[in-house]
């Protein structure tokens, strides 16, 4: 049987006794070896938790933050001079385009030399014997046309089109044009066109009025895909 010291008188007591037969203060029992291993085991279990890894999740979040961070810039090899990265990026402009030609201008497109020597408009063409009269008014373009083939060429008013400043198109008036040839003036309808020979006719459109600002369209011939523009007025 083993003794211990009571607390409170220092008696000398059974460890097994209650209470101190000296001064009846309870007596202390010291802990048993299995409280004690438990004890060590709960301990080594809350320490485990501390140290234990991270979870699954924190890994994941930790994983993303690597892969999103802002690689390092690679290495300069040696001899080069570092990039400015002051250098400004704007796109380069872009060359203003060609000018677009007016009266007296020759034009270059296609199998034709084209340029327009005068424009004017007038209520109505012909003569007492044949005469058309516009509901608007017809716009009368003066026109040189040479052939820079090696072979004949047909003009027809499909080489031709007129655009006011909205681009409402104006085919050749045919009526117009019928009535200038009857009365001996030249026009453009129908006409071959010799090789390296100038050839000169005008060209008749109907148009609303003459305050709008209009420009011929002109073709490369009936199987070009090229064609050029003349402004007017």
């Amino acid at each position: 049987m083993a003794l211990s010291k009571c607390r409170e008188c220092g008696n000398q007591v059974s460890t097994e006794a209650k209470t101190c037969p000296q001064c009846g203060a309870k007596v202390k029992r010291p802990m048993s070896k299995t409280k004690k291993i438990l004890l060590g085991l709960f301990a080594l279990l809350i320490v485990a938790g501390i140290f234990a890894p991270k979870d699954k999740d924190s890994q994941q979040k930790t994983t993303q933050t690597a892969a999103t961070a802002p690689a390092a810039a690679p290495a300069q090899p040696p001899g080069e001079k570092p990039e400015d990265s002051t250098k400004s990026t704007a796109p380069v402009a872009e060359k203003p385009s060609k000018p677009i030609a007016g009266v007296g201008d020759e034009v270059n497109v296609g199998n034709f030399i084209y340029k327009v020597n005068g424009v004017k408009f007038s209520k109505s063409v012909g003569n007492q014997f044949a005469q058309e009269r516009a509901d608007g008014i017809f716009l009368l373009v003066d026109l040189t046309i040479t052939n820079t083939s090696s072979e004949t060429r047909l003009i027809d008013n499909a080489l031709f089109k007129l655009q006011d400043q909205s681009n409402v198109s104006y085919e050749p008036s045919s009526e117009g044009s019928t009535a200038l040839e009857l009365s001996g003036a030249k026009t453009l309808f129908l006409k071959q066109c010799q090789p390296n020979i100038p050839t000169k006719g005008v060209l008749v459109f109907e148009v609303p009025n003459q305050k709008e600002s209009y420009t011929l369209n002109l073709s490369g011939g009936f199987w070009s895909a090229k064609n050029a523009h003349v402004k007017l007025n």
